[in-house]
């Protein structure tokens, strides 16, 4: 298996494990939901945007890196504003 197959079966993975978080976001209509949803989003175009640019034309090693590692970043934030919000909501 190559490593863009791992990247992508890896992102494919992470959208299945993660997407639920953002649909509970909305189902509870938690104020950052639209954020959210959004960083999310971009999160995951950036890195699918990478792996199909990425084997069409090979760019430098630093497009390889920094440009997911902002999507994973976007990701992460993501699902931290939907934890603080839901749990903030149930708490208070």
């Amino acid at each position: 298996m190559s490593v863009h197959t791992e990247f992508t079966a890896l992102a494919i993975a992470g959208l299945a494990l993660t997407f639920p978080a953002i649909i509970i976001a909305w189902i509870a209509r938690l104020p950052s939901r639209s954020l959210a949803t959004a960083l999310y989003g971009t999160g995951f175009v950036l890195i699918g945007a990478t792996l199909i640019v990425d084997s069409i034309l090979n760019p430098p090693l630093f497009y390889h890196g920094f440009f997911p590692g902002v999507g994973i970043g976007g990701i992460v934030i993501a699902l931290a504003l939907a934890h603080v919000d839901y749990w903030g909501r149930r708490r208070g």
